[in-house]
């Protein structure tokens, strides 16, 4: 098996067609369908199904281009690593954050960060963990921070607490419910909250942990930036990160005072087991639970 066998296996599923992955590689298609070839022959199965329209993977072709996927992803990363360790800024570091995890912590991460490591490209992007778990097993992201999920964290991972995580009820400014400060006197209240099991939900989760009904949901919503906007424009009530509204929160939008404190998920930083990070990578979470420990 050849390393440029596991690219041309990667281009091909990508492109889901061999004409086009042989374009992306700049080499040609009887060259692509060739080393493909010889690879399934060693294998002894087949990793695409060839058809008119293009090609798409095998169920055997499914495990092998996850396998694959993660070890050029690894091999990439030692290269960095090798790099990094010479004093070269290359590289990437790749960071799924929670909306509550980004507005806790990347503010005092980001510019010693860039500071450190200027040819370093910083990707973070916002998602909760079933976004993250695939691409934290294959190699492609780095870490992941953000709530606990609910079910258990696969064996390939692991996991560590990174901060208890509190959540508060929004209103907009001039909202009649503005001075309340019980959950009990909101019981009449319509809310806005994620679809039901998504790791957004945390008004279902608050809610049974503190032993009360299930409030009235008028809106289901798939993003934090959609119920902040719904409670903007709305008479809904919505309950979100403390961390989202501590920093002066969106415009239009009221903190209700509740006297009983909220609870919501834990915060946790997950990794792949067993693999170390690239310096870089390490250096950007070293910043971010600098940023978590400050007051």
């Amino acid at each position: 098996m050849k390393l440029s066998q596991l690219k041309d296996v990667l281009a091909v599923a990508n492109k889901r067609s061999f004409r086009a992955a042989a374009r992306h590689l700049h080499i040609t298609q009887p060259a692509i369908s060739r080393s493909i070839g010889e690879l399934e022959r060693d294998l002894g199965v087949v990793l695409f199904d060839r058809h008119a329209r293009g090609a798409q993977l095998s169920p055997m072709g499914e495990r092998f281009v996850q396998r694959a996927s993660a070890a050029m992803a690894e091999l990439q990363r030692a290269r960095d690593e090798i790099k990094q360790l010479q004093g070269q800024n290359v590289g990437a570091v790749v960071a799924c954050l929670s909306s509550g995890a980004q507005a806790r912590l990347l503010e005092g991460a980001l510019v010693p960060f860039l500071k450190r490591y200027p040819g370093v490209q910083l990707k973070v992007f916002e998602g909760q963990y079933p976004t993250a778990e695939l691409g934290l097993k294959d190699g492609n992201i780095d870490f992941y921070i953000g709530p606990e999920p609910e079910t258990s964290i696969d064996s390939e991972l692991v996991s560590e607490f990174m901060y208890d995580n509190h959540l508060v009820v929004i209103v907009r400014k001039g909202h009649p419910l503005s001075q309340v400060e019980s959950l009990d006197d909101l019981r009449s209240a319509q809310w806005v909250s994620a679809t039901p099991g998504h790791q957004i939900d945390n008004l279902s989760q608050a809610f049974l942990q503190l032993n009360m009904p299930l409030p009235d949901v008028a809106v289901r919503c798939s993003t934090i930036n959609t119920i902040i906007f719904s409670v903007m424009h709305t008479d809904l009530l919505a309950l979100v990160p403390k961390p989202l509204v501590d920093l002066g929160g969106p415009p239009g939008v009221t903190v209700l005072n509740i006297n009983k404190p909220i609870a919501g998920p834990r915060g946790v930083f997950v990794r792949r087991f067993g693999m170390p990070l690239t310096p870089a990578a390490e250096y950007f979470l070293d910043m971010l639970r600098r940023a978590n420990a400050s007051p």
